[in-house]
C-alpha cells in the first residue's frame, strides 16, 4: 500500500468516527497480520537452527539446544551412526515443517501483497 493510500484510508476511518484502538485493531492490524506471520516465523526458523552461538554457551548436555545435541551424536569410536543421527534430524527438522505448513497462507498473503506495491 503507498503511502498516499495509507493516509486516505486512516483519514476515512477517523472521519466516521473510529477511535484509536478501532483504527489500529480492525484496519492496521488485519493488513500487517500476514507480514508479521512471514517475520515471525522467519525468526523461529532462525534461531530454532541457530548452532554457533548455543554451542558456545552451553556447556552441559542437559541445556543443549536440539542442533548441537544432534551434531553431538557422532562418536569418536564408532564413528558415526547415521540411522541415529537421522533420528535426531527429524526432530529438529519436524517442528519447523509444521510450524510452517500451520502458518503458509499467511506468508503467500504476505509475499502476494508486498509484490503488488
Amino acid at each position: 500500500m503507498s503511502a498516499q493510500k495509507g493516509k486516505d484510508l486512516l483519514l476515512k476511518v477517523d472521519s466516521d468516527g473510529a477511535g484509536t484502538f478501532t483504527i489500529i485493531f480492525r484496519v492496521l492490524a488485519p493488513i500487517a497480520r500476514p507480514t508479521l506471520v512471514a517475520f515471525s516465523l522467519f525468526s523461529v526458523v532462525y534461531h530454532w537452527n541457530d548452532f554457533f552461538w548455543p554451542l558456545v554457551m552451553t556447556t552441559t548436555d542437559a541445556v543443549r539446544t536440539l542442533p548441537v545435541g544432534v551434531a553431538m551424536l557422532r562418536e569418536e569410536g564408532t564413528g558415526a551412526r547415521w540411522h541415529i543421527i537421522m533420528a535426531g534430524s527429524m526432530f529438529v527438522v519436524a517442528p519447523v515443517l509444521a510450524i510452517f505448513a500451520v502458518a503458509q497462507r499467511h506468508i503467500v498473503r504476505a509475499f502476494t501483497f508486498t509484490s503488488l506495491k
